[in-house]
């Protein structure tokens, strides 16, 4: 079986910005996909250091989650341009934030819902079938400590996050006669451009929480990813690399 391609969602920065460059370090060739066109710099910046630095093809696109049309399309471009052998799916993308639940709208439940949770379903939904076909692959769904623990303040992010655990462990059941591996990572607090963006006494507040004193580095999440893919023998499962950490304030 070949090698295959990445495709990773939420590419151009964070968590996906290391998964994207482990996976080009260990000969993956690649899709990345972004949401915005702030976004667009970053992830030809990405682009150009991983066909420079490790000699894989990487292509881009701009696309968005939130619907069945916009997760088709985003399917679509990457085996238009780079075939039907997906061999690894990287669920990263998603929206956070949110208030107490009593406070929360209609809306923003919906939209998280549908972003964070369907979105991710609808991609496996589209992919399953190509890594069925090639008789193996590895899916790779983005959970949270929240949906272990609980964080204030994120409710409906934190229920969508629990719903991925819930279908990846189920799926891995089911498609594990192809080959095709299904993990949850459920990262804790780590250094990205959102959390550099939160209040400092707040940030200060999260690392107080966690026993090895410190946000996480991205890097420590994308080896989690490389695990995952790499090891023959896991699949249905969830590792959260969080430092130790018992909550978040």
């Amino acid at each position: 079986m070949s090698k295959g391609y990445a495709l990773i969602t939420g590419a151009a920065r964070g968590l996906g910005k290391a998964i994207f460059l482990q996976l080009a370090k260990e000969g993956y060739d690649l899709v990345g996909v972004y949401a915005t066109d702030t976004s667009t710099p970053k992830m030809q910046a990405l682009i150009d250091e991983v066909e420079k630095e490790y000699g894989v093809k990487a292509i881009g696109m701009k696309g968005d989650i939130g619907s069945y049309d916009g997760c088709k399309a985003i399917v679509d471009f990457a085996v238009e341009n780079m075939g039907k052998d997906i061999s690894v799916l990287v669920n990263n993308a998603g929206v956070a934030g949110g208030k107490y639940f009593v406070d929360e709208s209609f809306d923003y439940m919906c939209h998280t819902i549908q972003v964070d949770l369907m979105g991710a379903l609808t991609m496996c939904h589209l992919v399953l079938p190509l890594m069925i076909e090639r008789k193996g692959g590895d899916i790779i769904n983005m959970s949270s400590f929240g949906a272990l623990a609980g964080v204030p303040g994120q409710p409906v992010y934190s229920a969508a996050k629990a719903g991925l655990i819930g279908f990846s462990k189920t799926v891995a059941k089911e498609v594990a006669c192809y080959g095709i591996k299904i993990n949850c990572i459920a990262p804790g607090a780590f250094a990205t451009d959102m959390v550099a963006q939160a209040d400092p006494e707040q940030r200060a507040a999260v690392e107080a929480t966690i026993p090895l004193g410190c946000l996480g580095d991205p890097a420590d999440v994308a080896l989690c990813a490389s695990y995952m893919i790499n090891s023959s023998y896991l699949t249905g499962q969830t590792i959260s690399p969080n430092g130790g950490i018992i909550s978040i304030p």
